[in-house]
Order: C-alpha cells, then sequence, then structure tokens
C-alpha cells in the first residue's frame, strides 16, 4: 500500500526499545503468576490448590491488553519493513527471525517441560531427553508452549505481505490523494468503536471454542485470535498515518495525540473488574459446593469460572477485555512515550536480549520452579506446611515474586550470553 508519507518525528524512538523490555518482563512475570495460583492447568512443582484471589486478576489484566499490544507494535514493525525493502529481503528475514526460532524451540527446548515435570532425580531425567525430543516430534507443531506467538506473526507478516502487493497490483497508478483521508476516518472509527466488534466476535468464537482450546500446528488460542488480527491491522494502519503509539477510544481521532493518565486508564478497568468476575465467581463456586454435596465428599469445591460459551459472563468479560486493551493499551504506550524515551543504561535489562529472553523464560522457569520447590523441600517430601491454609493463601504472592524475579533475570542473562558469545545467533534474535 502507497500513501503519500505523513510527517515522522526523527530521531531513535527509544520509549519503543524500554517498552519492549518491560513487555517482555511483564510476560514472564505473568506466567510465573498463572503458574502459581494465577489460573493455569497445566502441571508444576509448586503449584497451589486453589486459585489465587490476587494473582487471578493480576494475570487477567495484563494479558487483556499485553497480548494485542504485542501484535499492535509487530504490526507497525512490520508495516516499516515493508515500506523500505523488498518482499524478498522481507521473507527471508521473518523465516530467519521467527520461522527458525519457532522451529527450534519446540523440537528441542519445549521437550524439557515434560522433564522438568517428571518426578525423580533430574540428571537421570535428562538422560532421556534425546528419547522425549522423539516422542514430542515439535517439528510438526512449530508452535508448540511460546512460540505460538513467533508462528502467529509469521503468518500474520506474510499475509500482510501478499495482501499489500495485491493492492499494488490492482492500484498500478498509484494511491489517489483521497486514499489517506479515507484510511485515516476508517482508522478514527476502529479506535473508537472497533473494539465493541471485537469483544462480540470473541463472544460468539468462544460458543464454538471456549478459552483455552488451540488450533492445530501453530497452536493460537482462536478466543484470543480476534484480537491479535485486530492490534496487528491498528498497528499496521498507525504506521502508514504517521500515529507514534495507539490510539484510545477517548481521545480526538485528528491531529497530534497528546498524553494520557495510565492510573486514571486503569482506575476504570480495575473498578469494572468486579462486576465481570465476582458475580461468575460466586455462581460457579455455588455449583461447585452443590456438586460436592451431590458426592457426599469432604473435597474442597473448586470454583471454575465461565468465561467462554453462551452465559451473560462470556459477554461480559469479552467487553471488559477488550474495553482494556482500547484504553489501558494507549495510556501504556503514552506513559513510555511521554517518561521514558531515552537509552536504556542497564546492560542485562537491554532490549537487544528481549526477544532471546521471551523465547527462553518457559524453559528456565520450569527448571526454577523445580529448584525452589526441591529446595523448599529439603530434598525429601512435600512438608507439610506447605498445605497449611497460611502458606496456601500468601505462598502464591511469595513464590511469584521469587521465581519471577529469577527467571527475568536468568532468561535476559541466557539472551546476553547467547547473542554476545555465540556468531550468527544476533541477526537471528
Amino acid at each position: 500500500m502507497t500513501l503519500s508519507k505523513p510527517a515522522r518525528p526523527k530521531g531513535r524512538k527509544y520509549w519503543l526499545d524500554n517498552l519492549r523490555v518491560v513487555m517482555t518482563t511483564i510476560v514472564i512475570i505473568n506466567h510465573t503468576g498463572a503458574a502459581y495460583g494465577g489460573g493455569s492447568k497445566e502441571s508444576h512443582p509448586g503449584s497451589f490448590k486453589n486459585v489465587s484471589p490476587i494473582l487471578l486478576p493480576y494475570v487477567g489484566f495484563h494479558y487483556a491488553y499485553g497480548l494485542g499490544q504485542f501484535f499492535w507494535l509487530s504490526g507497525n514493525l512490520t508495516a516499516q519493513s515493508l515500506a523500505k525493502g523488498s518482499w524478498q529481503e522481507f521473507v527471508k528475514s521473518k523465516l530467519l527471525r521467527l520461522g527458525l526460532p519457532a522451529v527450534l524451540y519446540s523440537t528441542f527446548l519445549e521437550p524439557l517441560k515434560g522433564i522438568a515435570a517428571r518426578p525423580g532425580n533430574l540428571h537421570e531425567n535428562l538422560r532421556d531427553y534425546w528419547k522425549a525430543v522423539m516422542d514430542f516430534k515439535g517439528w510438526k507443531t512449530p508452535g508448540a508452549g511460546t512460540v505460538w506467538y513467533t508462528m502467529t506473526l509469521l503468518v500474520f507478516d506474510l499475509s500482510a505481505l501478499l495482501l499489500t502487493r495485491c493492492l499494488q497490483a490492482f492500484k498500478r497508478g498509484g494511491a489517489k490523494s483521497g486514499d489517506f483521508v479515507n484510511l485515516a476516518k476508517l482508522y478514527g472509527h476502529m479506535c473508537r468503536w472497533g473494539w465493541l466488534a471485537i469483544a462480540g466476535t470473541r463472544f460468539f468464537v468462544g460458543t464454538k471454542f471456549p478459552l483455552g482450546s488451540q488450533f492445530p500446528i501453530i497452536n493460537v488460542q482462536p478466543y484470543y485470535l480476534p484480537q491479535h488480527i485486530f492490534g496487528y491491522i491498528l498497528g499496521y494502519m498507525a504506521y502508514l498515518l504517521g500515529k507514534p503509539r495507539m490510539t484510545s477510544l477517548f481521545e480526538k481521532q485528528s491531529g497530534p495525540l497528546g498524553k494520557l493518565s495510565m492510573s486514571k486508564a486503569c482506575a476504570i478497568s480495575l473498578a469494572a473488574m468486579p462486576i465481570v468476575f465476582v458475580p461468575s465467581w460466586l455462581r460457579a463456586r455455588k455449583t461447585s459446593e452443590k456438586e460436592v454435596d451431590e458426592k457426599n465428599t469432604e473435597a474442597q469445591p473448586e470454583s471454575r469460572l465461565q468465561l467462554s460459551g453462551w452465559t451473560a459472563d462470556a459477554a461480559l468479560f469479552a467487553l471488559w477485555n477488550e474495553f482494556t486493551f482500547a484504553t489501558v493499551g494507549p495510556a501504556f504506550m503514552s506513559l513510555w512515550e511521554h517518561n521514558y524515551n531515552t537509552p536504556g543504561k542497564m546492560r542485562l535489562w537491554s532490549p537487544r536480549y528481549a526477544y532471546a529472553a521471551y523465547l527462553f523464560h518457559s524453559p528456565i522457569s520450569w527448571f526454577v520452579g523445580r529448584g525452589l520447590h526441591t529446595a523448599m523441600c529439603l530434598g525429601e517430601e512435600r512438608p507439610a506446611w506447605m498445605d497449611s491454609e497460611t502458606w496456601q493463601n500468601i505462598g502464591p504472592l511469595i513464590m511469584t515474586a521469587t521465581a519471577g524475579y529469577i527467571e527475568v533475570a536468568a532468561s535476559f542473562g541466557a539472551g546476553m550470553v547467547l547473542i554476545d558469545n555465540v556468531p550468527g545467533v544476533g541477526s537471528v534474535l
């Protein structure tokens, strides 16, 4: 797509580099929190019996705006790449930076998850590594685990390239003067009202594909896919229109973007959260208690939220999720644009290592969780205090903070060691 180029601010946008680092950090801590009582259903050495009433909203809040924000940034960078280089260079770069890491990760790193979760001596379990690799067959599912994002992004980028070249073929005479104005109007309507359409789409998708279900091969969740596509398209259009960041639904749709209040955006979203989650949690708990009574058991009732399907809870959750993306996402970008537009000074916590940290954080988290659990058990059986009510209440917060700090440092450290010491890795990661 060729449009008249809007004026763009000169100089490097350091705030975008800093934003990538902090978003990667949030992802790592979010995944840690999900494992320690934040809603994850996957097995973990130090997992807790019940969902944490603090960690679940924390994880849900950051997922609501964070995932779409990642795809907004990706779409923005893709538009920039397509505007500067040839399509052959673009395809080569995407296959090298997205496709290759995804295949290598799925083949060689994802099988470590089963080894880390397996009971027994870790060193002895690692002897079965190659057997685990051959049994897992990660090359058949290159979107396994963490790299669902890179594989989904690869599909988006190649689709964007195809659509762009098709538009260029149909408009051989070049873009008309009114195309930019029409695109700007469309972008304005999408920023203001698009979140409602995406919320409705997610609700209906959730009736067919419940929260947690995945597409084969790339493993993206259909429930979140509408927001991923929406965020990617907005990011792509923002570059064409010269918009430096996401536009909030409360902002004027023309002229330069101003400074948004992160505190106000978060306050509105967090204030609406109880309206979404509390009724659903109470209904789920009541249903669970009834099932326990009917079975005449003394088991602790589980509270499972019904956030997908033909329920009012699912509709409210979809609306809240997209509203948070359309308000907190732009405010978060505005915060970094205005307050942190300077080069980073920390060698470890650097944007240079952010992508590698993202790729390595899952395997690192498995072994950090295993190591912490073994240390707390003193190498023996699970102690009784781990099942006490006190630890079940405060443990998720303590473990998320402790393990999260270690995993962030270790993930960025692994990226630094690999990129700085292995020739050629920096060109990929």
